[in-house]
C-alpha cells in the first residue's frame, strides 16, 4: 500500500531547491484539494488532506484513487488536487523573484524524476543564454 499522491503530502511545500546565478528552480506541492465524502462532510484545503482523507476511511494510493476515479454512485466527490510543480524565478535587480517558467510535473511522488526534470530545465535554461 502506497502513499505517494501530493494529497497525502505533509511535510515542507519545497521538496527541493536550487539556485543557478539569477536563477531559482523549486520542486514544490501546489494545488487546493477539495473533496465531498459519501457522507457529505467535505474539506477544501491548501495543505495535508492526510487526516481527512483517513478519517473517511481512505489510507492509501488504491483507496484514493478508486474513490476519485469511481463512478458518481459512489458518493465521493473530488473537484481538485494536489500536484508536483517545478517552478523557475529569475532573481531581480531589487532582490525580488519572478516565476518565469512552470512545469506540471504529475500528481505522483518521484523523487528521482523531479531531479531529472529539474536538471533538463537548468540545461534548457542554460542552452537559451547561450
Amino acid at each position: 500500500m502506497t502513499r505517494n499522491d501530493a494529497s497525502w503530502f505533509d511535510g515542507d511545500r519545497v521538496l527541493l531547491e536550487e539556485e543557478v546565478g539569477d536563477l531559482r528552480y523549486e520542486v514544490v506541492v501546489g494545488g487546493t484539494f477539495r473533496a465531498f465524502a459519501p457522507n457529505g462532510d467535505g474539506i477544501k484545503t491548501s495543505g495535508s488532506a492526510t487526516d481527512w482523507l483517513v478519517k473517511h476511511g481512505i489510507t492509501n494510493d488504491e483507496e484514493l484513487y478508486a474513490a476519485i476515479d469511481g463512478e458518481p454512485e459512489n458518493g465521493w466527490e473530488f473537484t481538485y488536487g494536489h500536484f508536483f510543480d517545478l517552478i523557475v524565478f529569475r532573481k531581480g535587480a531589487d532582490g525580488a523573484y519572478t516565476e518565469v517558467a512552470t512545469e506540471l510535473l504529475g500528481h505522483e511522488f518521484d523523487m528521482e524524476m523531479f531531479r531529472e526534470a529539474l536538471e533538463e530545465m537548468k540545461e534548457s535554461f542554460k542552452e537559451e543564454a547561450q
